[in-house]
């Protein structure tokens, strides 16, 4: 069973396909969104938290409606 990090990293990598990072054309977005999640886990093990920080550009960027996130994620 996949814990909630787990599935935030789905997601973003689900949501982000396709997309890559304007500094050099062909990382993958996904891994930025990772990469913060990643930074918020250094300052706390809160789960909710750090899936928000790993999820925090799928509404703006991605056509995922703070109605579906709140479904999928509480």
């Amino acid at each position: 069973m996949e814990n909630l990090i787990q599935k935030a990293i789905k997601k973003a990598i689900e949501l982000h396909a396709g997309q890559v990072r304007k500094g050099d054309g062909k990382t993958p977005y996904a891994v930025h969104a990772i990469e913060v999640g990643m930074r918020v886990a250094i300052l706390t093990n809160h789960e909710k938290l750090i899936a928000a920080a790993i999820l925090h550009d799928t509404v703006e960027d991605c056509g995922y409606t703070a109605s579906e996130l709140k479904a999928d994620f509480g």
